[in-house]
C-alpha cells in the first residue's frame, strides 16, 4: 500500500467536474435567436476587432457605475429585504466589478463563475459562520471563522470549476461583518441577485462595442467533445486534459526535444507530459483556440490555380530553390 502511494505523481491528483458534467450540457443555440437578441448574450456570427484601451476604461466604467447603483438602488427599496436592514452596497461586489466590466475576457469574468461561483462563496461562508456560531466563544473565534470560510469556498469553486476571486472576500464578510452575519441564509439571497442584476448590467454595457460573455459554461465545443465521446477519442482518467483534443508523445512522431512546448492548433492542443493546466488557465488556452478556428473560418479562401503568391510562399520557395541548386553544384 505505501509502495502505491510513492507511485502516485503530484499531477495524477487532479479532479475535472466538467470531464463528467459536459457531456449531459446542451450546446449553445444562441445562433438560432435573433441578431439583435444573441449580440447582447454574447454570440457572434463573425470575428470582431478588440478596441482600444481607452474605450475599454470607459465603459468599465460606466458599467461599474451603471451595475453597482442598480444593486444598491434595489438593496435599499427591496421590499422582500428592506425590513432586515442590509448594507446598501457588499464590499466585494466592488472587485466584482472590476471583473465584470473590465477584465471581461478573462475565463473568470464568465457568467459561470460571476454568479455560481458567488452564489457558492457566500453560502459557504454563512455555512460555516452558522456551525461556528454554536460555540460560546464565537466572537473570539470570529477571526477564525472567516479565515475558514475563505478557506473552505476556495476549495467549492475550485472543485466546481466556478473560481470568482470576490468570493473569497464574500465567504470572509459572511463571517467577520456583524451586519452581515446578522443576515444569515438572507445574504445569499442578496449575493445571488446582486450577482444577477450585475450580469444584466454587464450584457447591456459590454456588447455595445466589445463582447461578453465568451462563453456561458465552457469554451469547450460540446458537440465536438460528444462526438469523440461516442468515437473514444478522448483520453479517459485525466482530468485536467480531458477537455481537450491532447495527444500524448507516446510515439517518435509526437516526441518532443529538451524544450517543452505547447502547440495550438485548431482541432488540439498538444501539451509537454506531466504538464497539467488549472480550469482558468484551460478556459483561456482554449478561448485561444476558439479565436484561431475563427480566425481560419474567416480567412478568405484562396483557389489553388492562383498564381499569387503572399511573401512567405515566396521566400520559402526561393529558399527550396537554392537548396536544389546547391545540391546539383556538389553533384
Amino acid at each position: 500500500m505505501i509502495r502505491r502511494l510513492k507511485d502516485i505523481k503530484a499531477t495524477d491528483l487532479h479532479w475535472d467536474v466538467d470531464y463528467y458534467i459536459n457531456p449531459y450540457i446542451p450546446s449553445s443555440q444562441l445562433r438560432r435567436l435573433p441578431t439583435l437578441l444573441s449580440r447582447f448574450l454574447g454570440y457572434r456570427e463573425n470575428t470582431t476587432q478588440d478596441v482600444g484601451n481607452i474605450l475599454i476604461w470607459f465603459w468599465s466604467a460606466v458599467g461599474t457605475f451603471c451595475g453597482l447603483t442598480l444593486v444598491a438602488g434595489v438593496f435599499m427599496n427591496g421590499p422582500a429585504w428592506h425590513s432586515h436592514h442590509p448594507p446598501a452596497l457588499v464590499a466585494s461586489l466592488g472587485a466584482a466589478a472590476i471583473l465584470d466590466y473590465n477584465a471581461i475576457a478573462s475565463p473568470l469574468a464568465q457568467p459561470r463563475n460571476s454568479v455560481i461561483g458567488h452564489i457558492l462563496a457566500a453560502l459557504t461562508g454563512v455555512s460555516v459562520t452558522k456551525l461556528i456560531s454554536l460555540s460560546p466563544h464565537f466572537q473570539e473565534l470570529r477571526w477564525m471563522t472567516a479565515a475558514a470560510a475563505c478557506a473552505l469556498a476556495s476549495v467549492v469553486m475550485g472543485a466546481t470549476n466556478t473560481t470568482y476571486p470576490p468570493g473569497g472576500a464574500t465567504a470572509v464578510l459572511a463571517a467577520f461583518d456583524p451586519q452581515v452575519t446578522e443576515l444569515g441564509w438572507l445574504f445569499v439571497g442578496l449575493v445571488a441577485v446582486a450577482s444577477l442584476l450585475m450580469l444584466t448590467v454587464a450584457l447591456l454595457v459590454n456588447n455595445l462595442q466589445r463582447r461578453f460573455p465568451y462563453f456561458w459554461w465552457t469554451p469547450v465545443d460540446l458537440i465536438e467533445l460528444r462526438r469523440k465521446r461516442r468515437s473514444g477519442d478522448v483520453e479517459q482518467g485525466k482530468g485536467a486534459t480531458s477537455r481537450l483534443d491532447v495527444k500524448r508523445k507516446e510515439s517518435v512522431e509526437f516526441r518532443r526535444t529538451q524544450d517543452d512546448v505547447i502547440i495550438l492548433r485548431k482541432k488540439e492542443i498538444v501539451l509537454p507530459e506531466g504538464l497539467v493546466l488549472a480550469p482558468e488557465q484551460l478556459g483561456m488556452v482554449e478561448m485561444l483556440q476558439e479565436m484561431l478556428r475563427e480566425r481560419t473560418h474567416l480567412a478568405p479562401q484562396r483557389s489553388h490555380s492562383s498564381s499569387e503568391s503572399t511573401p512567405f510562399e515566396e521566400k520559402e520557395r526561393d529558399g527550396e530553390e537554392e537548396e536544389e541548386h546547391s545540391r546539383r553544384s556538389n553533384q
